[in-house]
């Protein structure tokens, strides 16, 4: 995410929740909903048209290794 890696690389200053709170929940509460929008629209991608055949395989083959 964009927005985030900004505040990460000291581009933008990460706001208190006593400087501005608003800006930090309104931060809160669109992070995840960009990750949810993002992860729907690469599985929309993967699982039909021309990046299916490509990497739909790799897709399902994948396993989280726990440390």
């Amino acid at each position: 995410m964009p927005f985030l890696w900004c505040f990460a690389s000291g581009y933008v200053p990460w706001p208190s929740w006593t400087e501005n709170p608003v800006c930090l929940a309104l931060l809160v509460l669109l992070a995840p909903a960009t990750h949810e929008v993002h992860v729907f629209l690469i599985r929309r991608a993967i699982h039909g048209g021309p990046l299916h055949r490509r990497v739909h395989s790799v897709h399902h083959s994948w396993v989280n290794q726990l440390p």
